[in-house]
């Protein structure tokens, strides 16, 4: 059997002409003449053996065969070492590419592309294990001088955790007594790469980090960044120009909003070349955290010297040890984080979906740290529309998409891909399809339909009871940029549909929280939330409509608990800092804080239906419904009853309208009047009275 058959060398391996086991051949001679790896490889036999196939030695079968063996060994390394095999070809060229970024000392090349063939090749792998079994670090650096041939200072100072090679990341050192290939690691991917062929450097470290493409946007289609922008552009411009060390920046915010999409733009409009750390190893499968931050040294250590060069790290959540962690491991990942936070020479962008597993000592140690939001409705809908460009979606049915609260940037991305290669048959087609996909990505996401809040077709301002006259108040409202609105009142008054009437009037977005949107288990998380809802509504230029407010204004003396305090002063402070119009809606005035009450300029009761409201209404709805109008004497018992009906709303009449499709047959006004009656005795302050009415 030939020696070809045994060994996996770099011209099989990976198409290459050029063939690297002589220089295999002259390490392992080394090793089997100078360690005890020989007279070992000896005692276990020799005889239909790999390593004596690959090496050309044929035992004779007499004598002794350990000495006979290393004997051979002798005179076989010098003609090996005569005969000098260069280190040459892809592999050579691409370490001596990586050289050149790194700074590696000759030693580090060679400790490198070793790594690299006892990978590649089965036969010096064998020999390591069967030869020199477990190694320590002195013993790991003695048996590489040896097949090296190099003074064993040199392997020692390349062995070192501070040196290049291993500060970079390429490599990985574990500590304790193992084989070889235990024993010394290789970035995931590393190895594939320095064995092909590379026509670039972004091709050669593309196992560790890619170069983002251009990006879709600008820094103009983040208006709600804009100071942001403003000084990280001054600020990298500065350290472009000068360099500093330790530079982070920490991007926060819910997935789809845009981070990745913000710093391609700043960095673009910087004219910097942005690279992102690999999330997946050369087969396909997601690194690990360890994995993911030795790429990111890598980034750090391959661009040290660039200054037209940022690093993204993006989904960081898995990096950062958590708080939580047992004490023992806390403490030394606390540590080495912060050294990488406070000594990398390239700028670097972080990013995640949130923050609350972040050690507050790594928080500090950021730069900056921004929140990014939604982008305000404007830019949302320019991104679509761009998405769906050509397609016979109607304006309406792109304002509706972009009003929805959680509809984000990524997710015009999506419904554009999706759209554009369907043969959509015209705009009815295009718009339900269009409704379809959002509906169905914002519900997988848990947010419900992420629907418009649905303001009745009957709705009219003359059928709202209210303390004040509120047709006008828009036109009021408009000249004003500040002012804060109670809207009081029993439920289906009118309340929350006021609101959104408001906000089309003014021509403004209408951002609507609730307290099932704010309220967290976690403690000061609730203050946060409400922070946050002030500083998007901020962003977005909208009236920002606070419901069922009674839930954080609540009387403060009442309180048992510190965070039913801290969570209506926050809103109190929130409140006088907002230069916009904030509206709070509740069912329950007598719950609410009295120095909370002061704060509102303006306190808007909604009341039952007037006799005049209930008696017009019901006339609508019997035109709408299709149901003859009732003669004198049937007019005369519905005024009267409707007369005595006074807790009606005109949440109440929009009820009858949809139960009266669903399963009323008869089409006569008395059949109408006694589902009015039924509507209103089953409330809580209802008419105690029979159903039906009698001659």
């Amino acid at each position: 059997m030939s020696a070809e058959l045994h060994s996996m060398s770099l011209s099989t391996a990976t198409g290459q002409v050029a063939d690297y086991d002589p220089l295999i051949r002259l390490w392992m001679l080394r090793l089997l003449s100078r360690t005890s790896a020989g007279a070992r490889i000896a005692r276990r036999g020799l005889e239909n053996d790999d390593i004596a196939y690959f090496l050309g030695y044929e035992p004779s079968g007499k004598g002794n065969k350990v000495k006979e063996f290393t004997d051979w060994c002798h005179a076989a390394i010098a003609k090996a070492e005569a005969a000098t095999p260069e280190m040459q070809g892809v592999l050579f060229d691409n370490i001596h590419m990586l050289s050149g970024a790194l700074g590696l000392a000759p030693a580090e090349e060679e400790v490198i592309a070793f790594k690299a063939l006892s990978v590649s090749n089965s036969i010096l792998a064998e020999l390591m294990f069967k030869g020199l079994g477990g190694l320590s670090e002195n013993q790991l650096a003695r048996a590489l001088s040896v097949a090296l041939g190099r003074k064993l200072c040199e392997l020692e100072r390349a062995m070192r955790t501070e040196s290049a090679l291993f500060s970079s990341g390429l490599l990985a050192l574990e500590r304790g007594i193992m084989p070889y290939s235990m024993k010394v690691g290789a970035q995931p991917g590393l190895i594939n790469s320095l064995l092909s062929s590379q026509n670039s450097m972004d091709d050669l470290i593309a196992f560790a980090t890619n170069r983002t493409m251009p990006p879709a946007l600008r820094l103009e289609d983040f208006p709600h960044l804009a100071q942001d922008a403003d000084v990280l552009r001054r600020f990298l411009s500065s350290i472009k120009q000068d360099g500093l060390a330790g530079v982070n920046i920490l991007l926060h915010g819910q997935p789809g909003v845009g981070k990745t999409e913000f710093v391609k733009s700043l960095a673009a409009e910087l004219g910097m070349r942005l690279y992102e750390v690999g999330m997946t190893g050369a087969d396909g499968e997601a690194l690990n955290s360890q994995e993911r931050m030795a790429a990111y040294r890598f980034n750090q250590k391959v661009f040290a010297r660039d200054r037209e060069v940022l690093v993204l790290f993006d989904e960081i959540e898995d990096v950062f040890p958590s708080p939580r962690q047992k004490p023992d491991r806390k403490e030394i990942d606390k540590a080495w984080v912060n050294r990488i936070l406070e000594a990398n020479p390239v700028p670097s962008f972080w990013l995640s979906n949130n923050i609350w597993q972040i050690d507050p000592a790594h928080l500090r140690r950021f730069d900056y740290v921004i929140e990014v939001t939604n982008p305000p409705r404007s830019v949302r809908r320019g991104i679509l529309a761009t998405e769906l460009r050509g397609l016979p979606v109607t304006e309406t049915a792109l304002t509706q998409q972009v009003e929805r609260e959680h509809f984000t940037p990524a997710l015009a991305g999506k419904m554009g891909r999706v759209l554009q290669r369907i043969d959509l048959k015209d705009a009815d087609d295009a718009d339900r399809c269009l409704d379809r996909l959002v509906t169905s990505h914002i519900e997988a996401q848990g947010h419900g339909s992420g629907g418009r809040y649905p303001v009745p077709g009957h709705y009219r301002l003359e059928y709202l009871n209210t303390n004040v006259d509120v047709t006008g108040l828009a036109t009021r409202l408009a000249t004003l940029p500040q002012a804060n609105l109670l809207l009081y009142g029993p439920p289906g008054c009118g309340k929350t549909a006021y609101a959104h009437e408001l906000a089309r009037s003014l021509d403004r977005p209408l951002l609507v929280r609730r307290a099932s949107d704010l309220q967290s288990m976690w403690v000061g998380e609730t203050e946060k939330n409400l922070a946050r809802m002030f500083r998007e509504a901020n962003t977005e230029g909208a009236i920002l409509l606070l419901d069922e407010a009674d839930s954080f204004l609540q009387d403060r003396r009442g309180a048992t608990r510190s965070w039913e305090v801290s969570q209506v002063n926050e809103l109190l402070t929130q409140m006088e800092c907002f230069e916009g119009i904030f509206l709070c809606a509740t069912n329950f005035l007598d719950r609410l804080d009295g120095a909370s009450l002061r704060r509102f300029g303006l306190k808007v009761q909604f009341d039952y239906l007037t006799t005049e409201q209930r008696i017009a209404f019901f006339g609508e709805l019997v035109s709408e419904l299709g149901i003859a109008q009732p003669d004198d004497l049937a007019d005369i018992k519905i005024r009267r009853t409707l007369a005595e009906l006074t807790n009606l709303t005109p949440g109440d009449f929009a009820a009858i309208r949809k139960r009266w499709y669903l399963i009323e047959s008869q089409r006569d006004p008395l059949a109408l009047l006694e589902a009015v009656g039924e509507e209103s005795s089953i409330k809580p302050d209802g008419q105690k009275r029979a159903i039906g009415f009698s001659g």
